[in-house]
């Protein structure tokens, strides 16, 4: 009897192994989908483990399966073609090209980073993983961390039981949940997906189990403007640096650009007056210098929505962001390093009325509408509808010369939501009237 039930269960596996696959399937689709360019974001599951595909490049992965086969030359052969090298939080490198191992067999617990030549997808034969039964030991400082869930889950639900050690974490694509300056571009942890997070001592992570993970976990990722005038520096170099930047006198939509002595390394657009940027480092793997070397010295610029031209900025404070050390306030480029900059930037006096186009756009809840003033006017700002009916006074009366910011949640004069549509903002200053198009969708 034993015996014939084993049997009727195996059958039933086999029989129901497609169907759950592509159940699985579905949801990876759903949970795992991209966002922001994750390379490693569309993971699917088999009956015997799973698949995470890989761009061409830097990527940080992990699995929530114990491989059948550990030894890397083994599990990696999906990708060999592909591959050049494979490396741990440690330095410890696996280089099969130049006969290099130092690392030798996959952790499960473990978040590593690899590099391929072109896209390809790494399929890992294995068990899954219990995550609640698998504690991950961390210790103080920077540790490269799998993901051992089945499904994507917000940074605070997935790390709750470090919560009151984690300092920040961060993705191969210079991502973060901070949640010190309530920042999370992160959006969701992933299957499939490495992460490097620091903690300020020794913890223990233990991720919850899947069965009592909320059907919808989802928290969209604060919304990420990319930079327009500061574009085209080389981004998932292996190392980066992180900087938040306050910056005092900016308008939101204003861009800032972090150089080297000769080489933009990245940017960032200022959304309620900050701005969050990764500092990309140079590629050892590559001829060409692509990014920051240690060392280097590190200043900002930014470039005005309003007058449409560049001008330096000085550092009025810096912060080592993982110690609260305050800092030189010349800083110098290292992996892994975290800054809070404060910035004195304050814009020159404006030459004329100007109403700028609202930012973000479409936005949803809310966008700021920045205008000028060459002198002192009596100023009515105004949302009205498609059907030119008022919607909503935002300033009415004298205001002096100068930049001025103003802030629509997308809600009428009585506070109650307009719904997703087109709406216009109407500036009246002295002669000077203009209007722009806002898109508020929900």
């Amino acid at each position: 009897m034993a015996n014939r039930s084993k049997f009727i269960i195996a059958l039933w596996a086999v029989l129901c192994a497609p169907c759950l696959a592509f159940s699985q399937l579905n949801e990876a689709k759903y949970h795992g989908g991209s966002y922001g360019g994750h390379t490693s974001a569309l993971f699917t599951f088999a009956a015997d483990g799973m698949y995470i595909p890989l761009s061409s490049g830097w990527s940080m992965i992990s699995s929530n399966v114990t491989p059948y086969d550990p030894e890397l030359s083994n599990l990696l052969a999906s990708v060999s073609p592909n591959m050049v090298l494979m490396k741990d939080v440690s330095g410890a490198v696996y280089w099969p090209a130049q006969n290099i191992t130092t690392l030798d067999e996959w952790g499960i617990k473990n978040g590593y980073l690899i590099y391929l030549t072109a896209r390809d997808t790494l399929v890992i034969r294995g068990e899954p993983v219990v995550p609640e039964i698998t504690p991950i030991g961390l210790s103080s400082g920077w540790n490269m961390i799998s993901f051992l869930n089945t499904r994507s889950i917000t940074p605070g639900e997935a790390l709750s039981t470090v919560s009151s050690y984690l300092v920040i974490i961060k993705n191969s694509d210079g991502e973060v949940f901070w949640p010190a300056y309530n920042i999370n571009t992160l959006g969701m942890m992933r299957p499939g997906s490495g992460y490097l997070a620091y903690v300020n001592q020794a913890c223990v992570l233990t991720y919850p189990a899947n069965l009592s993970l909320p059907k919808s976990s989802a928290a969209a990722p604060a919304t990420t403007i990319s930079p327009a005038h500061f574009a085209g520096f080389r981004a998932k170099t292996p190392d980066n640096a992180i900087v938040l930047v306050t910056a005092h006198g900016l308008p939101d939509g204003a861009e800032i650009g972090a150089w080297t002595p000769s080489l933009l390394i990245g940017a960032g657009v200022v959304q309620m007056g900050r701005a969050l940027l990764t500092l990309w480092g140079d590629d050892p793997l590559t001829v060409e210098v692509d990014g920051a070397r240690t060392g280097e010295s590190i200043t900002l610029t930014c470039w005005d929505p309003f007058s449409a031209r560049e001008q330096n900025v000085e550092y009025a404070k810096l912060t080592d962001g993982l110690t609260g050390t305050i800092l030189p306030p010349l800083p110098a480029f290292q992996n892994n390093a975290v800054w809070h900059a404060e910035l004195n930037a304050v814009p020159g006096q404006p030459e004329d009325f100007r109403l700028a186009q609202n930012f973000p756009n479409p936005f949803n809840p809310a966008t700021a509408i920045n205008f000028q003033l060459s002198n002192e006017a009596k100023v009515e700002l105004m949302v009205i509808n498609l059907s030119g009916m008022h919607v909503r006074t935002l300033a009415a009366g004298n205001k002096p010369a100068g930049f001025h910011q103003v802030i629509w949640n997308g809600r009428d004069d009585d506070n109650r939501p307009v719904p997703s549509g087109i709406y216009w903002a109407k500036l009246k200053a002295g002669d000077f009237t203009k209007t722009i198009k806002m898109i508020l969708i929900k």
